[in-house]
């Protein structure tokens, strides 16, 4: 897909944000409706590419960008979510921040990640927490993003035993992987 190019019918994509093998990640303006949101086209269907879904499928949190449409596309999966304005905390923190400015992050991040573990029905276990996937919204807020391998645990259960079976597989991104 291109910027400027008409998608859906009814999206043009203003920024290719990451093309891979994989899918891609788009910012795209609803021309009827004058609003900005982020594309997600996977290829191929299969149970990963609906784990976001799956995982993100009615939880509302102000911390957590919201799905609005998924559309299954030829051999592909297409998730429509909310546009968050704002900066990954990488490019946030390059100019240096205060150390009340890492304390209210730190606190905002431990309240979603206390929601996602305790306030739902199946706790989330987000599993990719890194700068890159935290938000700087433009109002002061913080959203994550990239729920691409959470995983939902069903009861009490916190533990992942799928981390390390087989082959040692491991998810997340290694550096920033405890």
């Amino acid at each position: 897909m291109k910027e400027g190019e008409l998608y859906l019918s009814k999206y043009k994509i203003l920024k290719v944000f990451k093309e891979t093998l994989e899918g891609c990640v788009l910012l795209a303006e609803h021309i009827q409706l004058n609003s900005y949101w982020i594309i997600k086209k996977l290829n191929g269907v299969n149970v990963e590419s609906m784990r976001e879904v799956e995982v993100l499928k009615g939880v509302k949190h102000p911390g957590i960008p919201m799905i609005i449409d998924v559309i299954l596309e030829d051999d592909s999966l297409v998730i429509i979510r909310e546009y968050v304005e704002g900066e990954n905390l990488n490019d946030y923190a390059k100019s240096g921040l205060s150390q009340d400015e890492i304390l209210d992050i730190g606190l905002k991040l431990c309240e979603i990640l206390k929601f996602l573990h305790e306030d739902l029905t199946h706790p989330l276990i987000f599993r990719d927490l890194k700068p890159g996937n935290i938000i700087m919204t433009c109002d002061g807020g913080l959203k994550i993003i990239d729920f691409g391998i959470a995983k939902a645990v069903g009861g009490q259960d916190l533990t992942d035993k799928t981390l390390f079976t087989g082959l040692q597989q491991f998810l997340g991104t290694p550096s920033y992987m405890s």
